[in-house]
């Protein structure tokens, strides 16, 4: 755009959004490779009267209605020439009052990306603070970074990468155990682009350190929330003789258990398919900071090492496609994640 000195400039942009838009108008003088924020200009029209030479140069504007910085954007760069008049005295006039900022970002638009001759480095403006929480705290870190170009953001815990974890903020909801402390960071990456031609990255930026502490009581650390067991005792079988000592055992043991606040689930002469159903139901009552106990007092045997307990409808009391697996019981139970697995096997070995 090119105007004479002394005319009236009027910029002006359209922008839509719930909420409404804010608004806030940069510039770069020519000549120069930073641009500026011009103060008090925040309504989508920017409007300077009387313009002179120093007025000459880029201008663009930063739009947003929200905290993330990911949604903010960035108008195209409107650049002005001045066309000087004869005898100009515009050295002498003053240029827009300015407040010292960081560099522009590169220009952002959904299908066009124009350099502007600025570095692409990321300045990281705001690192994640440490906390000291105490369990079932929440957790939350931030981190706000500025570049030119769009950013990607992969949270650390310990040095490893948290799975899932690639926003500008990482929250943690109801903290459980002590698996939460450890020293927590951000990886702020550009995303690669093309510029002109040219491929253009930005360096990769690690934010400072910040701890996740956590005061656990001494009371808290045998206070779970909750404790199930499941009892189950097989004496009915199909291809062996009856025992008689798992009704009488399970009772016992269900009844030291009750004594103890535990919630307790007791099944006699199990089939292989109700013994299957009642772990997965049985898993249902299972989560974090919850104590588990299995019991069976039956007919089992092992083999290679892996310990199998025989259903009431087995045909052969010593094939183990036939027979309940252990080591699954115990996988099924510590998908749910619970604080912690005693499994009790009272088993009549089969050899």
């Amino acid at each position: 755009m090119d105007i004479n000195e002394g005319d009236t400039l009027v910029l002006e942009i359209t922008a839509t959004g719930k909420p409404h838009p804010r608004f806030q108008w940069f510039f770069c003088p020519d000549g120069q490779k930073e641009f500026n924020k011009l103060k008090g200009c925040t309504d989508k029209t920017l409007k300077i009267i009387n313009r002179t030479s120093a007025n000459a140069g880029s201008y663009s504007c930063q739009i947003h209605n929200c905290s993330d910085p990911q949604e903010t954007k960035i108008t195209e760069i409107s650049h002005v020439s001045i066309t000087p008049k004869q005898n100009s005295v515009s050295d002498r006039l003053n240029p827009p009052v300015t407040e010292k900022l960081a560099k522009m970002p590169l220009i952002l638009t959904p299908t066009t990306i124009r350099h502007t001759g600025q570095d692409h480095e990321i300045t990281i403006i705001s690192h994640p603070t440490s906390k000291e929480l105490e369990l079932g705290d929440r957790a939350l870190f931030m981190v706000e970074a500025q570049c030119g170009l769009p950013l990607r953001y992969q949270w650390i815990k310990d040095g490893k990468e948290i799975k899932g974890a690639n926003g500008f903020k990482y929250k943690i909801d109801n903290i459980q155990d002590a698996s939460y402390k450890g020293v927590y960071q951000c990886e702020v990456k550009a995303m690669n682009m093309t510029v002109d031609g040219r491929d253009i990255q930005s360096s990769r930026v690690l934010t400072n350190p910040a701890l996740l502490d956590l005061h656990i009581h001494s009371a808290n650390l045998y206070k779970p929330h909750d404790k199930v067991a499941l009892l189950i005792g097989n004496s009915d079988y199909l291809s062996e003789n009856s025992l008689k000592a798992p009704p009488n055992d399970i009772r016992e043991m269900a009844d030291s258990l009750v004594s103890i606040n535990f919630k307790v689930v007791m099944l006699l002469n199990l089939t292989k398919p109700e013994f299957e159903n009642a772990v997965i139901e049985f898993c249902k009552l299972i989560d974090k900071n919850v104590y588990v106990v299995f019991y069976f007092c039956g007919h089992g045997f092992e083999e290679r090492g892996v310990s199998y307990l025989i259903p009431t409808d087995a045909p052969s009391m010593s094939s183990p496609g036939e027979c309940v697996n252990t080591s699954l019981i115990l996988h099924n139970f510590q998908k749910k994640n619970p604080a912690l697995v005693f499994l009790v096997l009272d088993t009549c070995r089969i050899s």
